[in-house]
């Protein structure tokens, strides 16, 4: 039993009776098909699941006018998963406590697919992460070099969403901005005509409420936010106020140590 490494290319004679012939060439590390819908994006990926089987065997039930090629050429057998998301609500809600999550944010099949898929990228940077640091604690002459071998394919992957979303054109107009925790405030932005909210800190839910209101929002750290300008606030106190000593805590430190 063959598996193959990865599909290179599909091909279908006819997406709709007799028009638009599909030939799509595949990356073997990430693929994403987007466009409007009625398009027929959803009509490429049934024709070819629907020619295989269980298991994943495919040149002998592949549908009329639909080919394969895969890495090895010689391979019968793909490995596959099918996640089919709609807006519903979900019929087996899974236990809050197991996911570390509150249920109020997962209310549809859509929402609790894409959390998992959040969680797989997040454990994915955490190991790459890891890799790297264990790479640099080496101290190896050409421990940096290694370093950025370890990072390529996840700079790779970013680097293809940003082209991906690239044409759609938006860009920040307004941007607000509040030191320290602000993410509280994004409905105070929004209604000021901001496209982006820059600020220290903001909660999960004012993130996910901030995002379906089409707000961007970027999240620089409390600290990062407002330690670095005590030295000019200073400054001007002490011009404001001669008489007055000024002092800037040099035992100020951001609690969180980034991984």
């Amino acid at each position: 039993m063959k598996y193959a490494e990865y599909i290179q290319q599909i091909e279908i004679d006819s997406l709709w009776s007799g028009k638009r012939h599909v030939v799509w060439n595949l990356d073997r590390q990430v693929n994403i098909l987007s466009g409007i819908n009625g398009v027929g994006k959803s009509t490429i990926l049934n024709k070819v699941v629907k020619g295989l089987s269980a298991g994943g065997e495919f040149p002998s039930h592949m549908l009329k006018g639909v080919r394969l090629k895969v890495v090895p050429e010689d391979a019968r057998w793909i490995r596959y998963d099918v996640i089919r998301s709609f807006d519903r609500p979900l019929v087996n809600p899974v236990s809050a406590d197991k996911l570390n999550t509150s249920l109020a944010d997962l209310a549809t099949e859509l929402d609790i697919q894409l959390f998992f898929l959040q969680r797989k990228y997040l454990d994915y940077q955490v190991n790459i992460g890891n890799r790297i640091i264990q790479c640099l604690q080496e101290a190896t002459p050409d421990a940096a070099q290694k370093a950025q071998t370890i990072s390529a394919p996840k700079k790779r992957f970013q680097d293809l969403i940003d082209d991906l979303f690239a044409d759609t054109g938006k860009t920040v107009q307004r941007l607000a901005v509040i030191s320290g925790a602000g993410g509280s405030l994004f409905e105070d932005a929004l209604a000021q005509g901001a496209d982006c909210l820059l600020t220290g800190e903001a909660n999960h839910h004012h993130a996910i409420d901030a995002k379906r209101l089409g707000l961007s929002l970027i999240a620089a750290g409390h600290y990062a936010t407002e330690f670095p300008v005590t030295a000019a606030v200073a400054e001007k106190l002490r011009g404001a106020f001669p008489a007055l000593e000024v002092l800037v805590s040099e035992d100020a430190r951001d609690p969180y140590t980034y991984l």
